[in-house]
């Protein structure tokens, strides 16, 4: 049986027992990936280049397996370091969610506390935007040591696109950030989302809207400004 701290809440419990299933993964990410790069290339795993094709119309960057053990020891070291670390306040995070969205989206409402994104628990805010019978939610969420976790898939530069004649999904990496989209053509309705600083995840969803709205209300967001927000606390 486990020791419970005394004092510490159950969210924060939870937390941090999510966190040490993280690390848990990561450890095996970091001797696995080794032991992949030794076995299949031997000495030579600094001449990596090329992709390979995963799974699901996935692939994997080949050049970034060089990096993927220092990486894991890292991701492992900052998930254990922010184990017991709190996430933003949300009326903080309220502050960067815009007024409007270009197309004619107006503001009409506000909401702060606790939020998941991605099956992801953080603290987050949220504006909700309007343009007849179009709507739009953009969120703005801390996962808080959950972002780490996201940092791999960045480095390792994995791609993956699904999709059938109504609807698609796309992960990929835009501007150095990990993003994910997905759309519904019959309904026009989907979501986008960016993390930011593997801390903070953007995301826009909306019905009666287009992708290209929904990347619009993304970039409204002060994005620079949560960078900012990462580098600084």
């Amino acid at each position: 049986m486990g020791l419970v701290e005394p004092g510490a809440s159950p969210g924060k419990r939870a937390r941090r027992k999510k966190v040490a299933i993280a690390v848990g993964a990561l450890a095996v990410l970091a001797g696995g990936g080794l032991l992949l790069g030794e076995s299949l290339f031997g000495s030579h795993r600094s001449l990596l280049e090329g992709r390979v094709g995963l799974p699901g119309d996935a692939s994997l960057d080949l050049a970034k397996l060089q990096e993927q053990t220092t990486l894991a020891e890292a991701a492992v070291k900052a998930l254990q370091s922010a184990a017991g670390a709190e996430t933003s306040d949300p009326e903080i995070l309220k502050g960067y969610l815009p007024e409007s969205v270009s197309g004619g989206f107006g503001r009409v409402g506000t909401s702060t506390g606790h939020d998941e994104v991605a099956g992801v628990e953080g603290s987050g805010a949220q504006g909700s935007y309007e343009k007849g019978a179009s709507r739009i939610k953009v969120r703005v969420v801390d996962v808080g040591s959950s972002g780490a976790l996201a940092g791999l898939v960045t480095a390792f530069n994995v791609r993956s696109s699904t999709g059938a004649a109504d609807h698609y999904e796309k992960v990929s990496e835009v501007d150095g950030r990990l993003t994910q989209e997905s759309y519904d053509w019959p309904r026009h309705a989907g979501s986008y989302s960016v993390m930011v600083g593997q801390k903070f995840v953007v995301q826009a969803s909306g019905e009666n809207v287009s992708m290209d709205e929904l990347k619009a209300a993304v970039r409204a967001v002060d994005v620079a400004g949560l960078e900012t927000l990462v580098r600084t606390n």
